[in-house]
């Protein structure tokens, strides 16, 4: 089923931009501009797999992960990215002014988490039913989830022949605007996941914190 982004939130772009409180006209003008040039360039590609619990061994490094699984049985492994023409028109516009590169850049950002919210949404409705409850989703690089699960994840959804979805040594995705999630299914209703500075492992050595934000 294809996945198309009709719009990407303004306010999740001044999130990343790091804008808080009152924002200048000048600065969501900006953002409006650089939501509108980007939309057309952002080619959602997207994978995923309904696996049982039993099969996501590799991806069971620290606490967060199975404390969010804890009572579920199944769970969808996903990847998806914005493509090359997003980033090609990032660094473009990086060439000629270094200000529109940032703002598309955090435009990108936000489109591609819409994206997940999008397909998640698409999943959760294909695959719910009478007493099939979800949990949030949760990525690589997230709480104390290593960002080296990008590379088990992305290959059991076969990312890079589906998606063209390609790792670096350090496990940084290229596209870089893709991401990898994954979110259980249970037999009972499941509580949101505890957020907040407090509760997550990177609390230390957060760049939002050091913005002066956070990414709640």
């Amino acid at each position: 089923m294809e996945l198309t982004l009709s719009t990407i939130p303004e306010k999740e772009a001044l999130r990343y931009l790091g804008v808080r409180g009152q924002v200048p006209d000048d600065v969501l003008e900006q953002v409006r501009d650089a939501i509108g040039a980007l939309l057309p360039h952002c080619a959602v590609r997207y994978v995923w797999r309904l696996l049982d619990k039993a099969d996501l061994s590799d991806l069971m490094v620290g606490d967060d992960l199975p404390t969010l699984l804890r009572d579920c049985d199944r769970a969808v492994v996903f990847a998806v990215t914005l493509g090359m023409g997003a980033e090609s028109l990032i660094r473009r516009a990086g060439l000629t002014s270094p200000t529109r590169a940032l703002v598309l850049d955090a435009c990108a950002s936000a489109a591609c988490e819409q994206a997940c919210d999008d397909l998640q949404a698409l999943l959760e409705n294909q695959l719910g039913a009478d007493g099939v409850y979800f949990t949030d989703r949760f990525s690589p690089g997230y709480g104390d989830l290593p960002l080296e699960v990008q590379r088990p994840l992305l290959a059991m959804v076969d990312g890079t022949r589906r998606c063209g979805i390609t790792l670096s040594d350090t496990c940084i995705m290229s596209p870089r605007k893709s991401v990898t999630a994954i979110f259980g299914l249970a037999d009972k209703p499941q509580g949101k996941r505890a957020r907040g500075c407090a509760f997550c492992s990177m609390n230390q050595n957060c760049s939002f914190r050091k913005a002066g934000i956070t990414c709640a």
